[in-house]
Parts: C-alpha cells; structure tokens; sequence
C-alpha cells in the first residue's frame, strides 16, 4: 500500500496549527471532517508511559487557544489528568 492508499484508509488527517512547546500541547484541525483538536501528552496508569492523546474543541477555544496559548492550561491539566474523557477525539 502507497502512501496516497493509506491516507485513504486512515481513519484521520491530524495538522497542528500551533505548537506551544513551553506548555506542551498543540491545536489543529482534522483535516476530512474540518474538526478542532487540542493534542497534549498523557501518562499511562503507571506513568511510565506518555502518550498523545487528542481531545476535541471548538471553533472558539481552537482561536483563543492558537492567540493566547496560556489561556488553555487549565483544560490541558484537565486532559492530562483524564477529567475530559467525553472530549477525546473520535470518528
């Protein structure tokens, strides 16, 4: 399979719009469904693993968060602490 076949096949098309590597998250936009995502790393139940995860948002907080990238902390934390679960992003 080709890389123009598997990107038929995969379920998303992720593109980071903004990378905040102070905060350790990004937002963007899947690109089929035109959806708002926030990605950020989580820890597995034993945090010996990070993993990302990407959890969905709206138009709104995909422009506050791309312009004022403090403003997301505190959903970050919430994702990161798993208190978003209703949020993660799926088909």
């Amino acid at each position: 399979m080709d890389q123009d076949e598997r990107r038929h096949t995969e379920p998303f098309e992720f593109v980071d719009e903004m990378v905040s590597r102070e905060f350790r998250f990004s937002v963007g936009r899947e690109t089929r469904s035109g959806r708002y995502f926030l990605s950020t790393p989580v820890s597995g139940w034993n945090r010996a693993i990070e993993y990302e995860v990407r959890f969905e948002i709206d138009a709104a907080e995909f422009d506050r968060f791309r312009a004022d990238p403090a403003s997301a902390l505190e959903f970050v934390e919430l994702c990161r602490n798993r208190g978003a679960q209703d949020r993660l992003f799926k088909k």
